[in-house]
């Protein structure tokens, strides 16, 4: 069907003002440089974008809001405005306040590598970590004492050491019990703690702690026995296996410890009439027992090796012999 003078003429017409309505072509050059730049400036963005992130979290969308709101390189419209705060004239809305960092969790010394062997009468991590807090808050460490001549005398003194900067966290607990006390240290059970540096070859430290729930703490401190042999027991423990004075109240909670060497695998100790098999953790073995009976002479020790040998035996050790 052939169109009629009117139709052709209005067909022109629709053309010529979509010709006037088409918007001009950005030269190319324009294009790219433009692309670039929004390129770079997104780049910027992004990392300035990570670093606030990792410093305040909070800010970090206010920020990257700032980045798309640039009416150069914004891909996406910035949020409107309510209407209820256009019609107030209230500015924009403000970034929420970035939360505190949190607080860094107090210093705390590293548990045992075997609780179950190494925690008896319910003593916990946690508890054992208080009794060993409430015997340093009572006798801070400090560093061995120094020799110094007397003022006038010529006599040489003794000085006291300064104090000895070391944090819990260097500390790990080994043994941990409740004694039940004696006419010497008073009836009251004490929590007893065996703590010693996490780390044995650097500056090693080992510290015995005894505190009660009314507040009253005893601690010895001072370095581990030298490694002389395979097994090295605590010359010291003998106050931990029986009445220092009076009679024995049965049944009695007992405990033994030392240090090992490297090619120590396993160690029994033998006290009472019970044997109990030793854990041996940072170079240490530790065990306890409950004494059904009153126990003659010191414990008797035995360390073997991997292959299953007797390396050391206390009864064997001219040295050992300390009840």
């Amino acid at each position: 069907m052939s169109e009629t003078p009117l139709e052709a003429k209005l067909r022109e017409l629709l053309a010529e003002r979509a010709r006037d309505a088409a918007p001009a072509e950005a030269p190319v050059d324009t294009i790219v440089d433009s692309g670039r730049r929004a390129r770079r400036r997104g780049r910027i963005a992004l990392s300035a974008g990570a670093a606030v992130l990792v410093a305040v979290p909070g800010a970090a969308i206010a920020a990257q809001g700032e980045w798309l709101a640039d009416g150069d390189t914004a891909t996406a419209a910035a949020p409107a405005e309510s209407e209820q705060g256009a019609e107030q004239g209230s500015g924009p809305e403000e970034a929420p306040p970035s939360e505190s960092p949190a607080e860094p969790s107090p210093e705390v010394p590293q548990g045992p590598s075997d609780p179950e062997r190494q925690l008896f009468d319910g003593v916990t991590l946690e508890q054992a970590t208080a009794s060993l807090e409430s015997c340093l808050a009572e006798f801070p460490l400090r560093e061995p004492p120094v020799s110094a001549p007397g003022e006038g005398s010529g006599e040489t003194e003794f000085v006291e050491g300064e104090p000895l900067d070391m944090d819990l966290s260097e500390l790990r607990i080994v043994l941990a019990w409740v004694s039940q006390g004696d006419e010497n240290r008073g009836p009251e059970p004490m929590t007893q703690v065996v703590a010693v540096t996490a780390v044995p070859d650097e500056a090693p430290l080992q510290l015995v702690c005894a505190a009660r729930e009314d507040g009253a703490a005893n601690m010895q401190s001072g370095s581990p026995a030298e490694r002389t042999q395979p097994v090295v027991p605590e010359i010291g423990a003998g106050r931990y296996q029986g009445p220092q004075v009076g009679e024995w109240t049965l049944p009695f909670r007992w405990a033994d410890f030392g240090v090992v060497t490297s090619e120590v695998e396993r160690v029994t100790v033998t006290y009472a009439g019970e044997t109990e098999e030793a854990a041996l953790d940072t170079g240490y073995y530790v065990a306890a027992g409950m004494a059904e009976q009153e126990a003659e002479g010191a414990p008797v020790v035995v360390g073997y090796d991997a292959e299953g040998e007797v390396v050391y035996d206390s009864r064997e050790d001219a040295t050992h012999g300390r009840r």
